[in-house]
């Protein structure tokens, strides 16, 4: 069972170790440094906060999962992999805000009052989070 702030495999540190060095993850797991590479650059690029290009992310993700399929077809694709490199585009194109808006500080805006359109925004808040569960 994890503990609270001692982290996991799963947790964005431990992600963002691996993916700092590419040539030193491939050399330890054995993964191509390639798809690690072309994986780095997918999650910076999701993770930035910047507005990101629909037509150029899937160019770029429908190569990284052929490129993935090429080489490990005998492990299947996580679904969470399968949604960014497969739907990624879909999401970034119908997203209202970029994809990795910190969700925790609107909402502290929103319940301090500081934030305008109060009603619109918590509507959108309550869609946002069931277009979470539910993804």
């Amino acid at each position: 069972m994890s503990k609270s702030n001692f982290g996991n495999t799963n947790d964005g540190n431990t992600s963002g170790r691996f993916f700092e060095n590419p040539t030193l993850a491939a050399e330890i797991t054995g993964i191509s440094y390639e798809l690690i590479y072309r994986l780095k650059v997918i999650l910076e690029a999701i993770s930035s906060g910047f507005k990101i290009d629909p037509v150029n992310y899937e160019i770029y993700a429908s190569e990284t999962a052929r490129l993935y399929v090429k080489l490990y077809d005998w492990h299947p694709m996580t679904p969470t992999m399968h949604k960014i490199l497969v739907h990624g585009a879909v999401i970034i194109e119908k997203a209202l805000l970029p994809i990795a808006i910190n969700i925790s500080e609107v909402t502290d805006k929103i319940l301090r009052g500081n934030f305008p359109g109060k009603v619109v925004i918590r509507t959108f808040l309550i869609a946002f989070c069931l277009v979470q569960i539910l993804c």
